[in-house]
């Protein structure tokens, strides 16, 4: 394998070569900004809880978007509580044997309204969850 930090990530099965691709284009900053969607979001969560613990994968996705955001000048779009709460959300409902696409069906909320979805998870209370209705709102 060419780059050995994506090793981990082709070796769980479930990811794809084009999300590995996605992933190094991410954590490189060539991804363009139009790419970089809601749908790209939960995809990068879904792959970084694919191959990592919950706590592990909330810091590693917190700090790619971080990183490729810095690139972009748009650093203070940044929310390291939102993002660590939606991590935490998705990691909630993936089953680790569906691919993507079957937690895409399974999760449709997720993709139509994720603030509802973020806001109904946070309302039932978790030391895990601070602040994100604050966030929402």
């Amino acid at each position: 394998m060419e780059n050995p930090i994506m090793e981990k990530y082709t070796q769980c099965g479930n990811t794809s070569k084009v999300q590995m691709e996605f992933l190094q284009h991410l954590q490189n900053g060539s991804l363009p900004i139009s790419e970089f969607t809601h749908h790209a979001h939960i995809e990068l969560a879904w792959i970084m809880l694919q191959a990592n613990p919950v706590q592990d994968a909330m810091e590693k996705v917190s700090q790619i978007i971080l990183n490729y955001v810095k690139k972009l000048g748009a650093a203070a779009k940044f929310n390291r509580a939102l993002t660590q709460n939606s991590v935490l959300l998705i990691s909630k409902r993936m089953h680790k044997d569906l691919d993507f696409e079957g937690f895409k069906r399974n999760n449709e909320d997720l993709f139509d309204d994720f603030k509802k979805a973020l806001m109904l998870f946070s309302l039932e209370g978790s030391d895990n969850r601070t602040n994100t209705i604050q966030i929402l709102k």
